[in-house]
């Protein structure tokens, strides 16, 4: 036998499986990023192909303060001054800020 195709899915968004990657601290801020960016946005293999990995995203803002980050969060057109097809968050102050721990999080 010879393999000459090996396709990857990557589009199973299963919760219980991306729950399992996640620390029990920051389980309030992955429940929102379930619910917000795993469409787009892959989390260790689970989610969205349409974005890069959150693991990229938040690469670029290790350096930025967690206010940067929401404010980029919020509204990434006028932050990155350039149409993208983000949509901007609009959960509550609480939500984004467990999301943001839940996203520093992420090594």
């Amino acid at each position: 036998y010879q393999v000459k195709k090996i396709i990857i899915n990557r589009k199973n968004n299963d919760a219980s499986r991306f729950m399992t990657k996640v620390s029990k601290k920051y389980t309030k801020g992955a429940k929102t990023f379930q619910k917000t960016c795993i469409k787009c946005h892959s989390f260790k293999g689970i989610g969205g192909e349409k974005a890069p990995p959150i693991k990229l995203m938040i690469r670029r803002y290790k350096n930025k303060t967690d206010e940067k980050l929401l404010a980029f969060i919020r509204a990434p057109q006028e932050i990155k001054k350039r149409k993208i097809q983000m949509s901007p968050y609009k959960g509550t102050d609480q939500e984004a800020k467990e999301l943001i721990a839940f996203l520093r999080s992420i090594k």
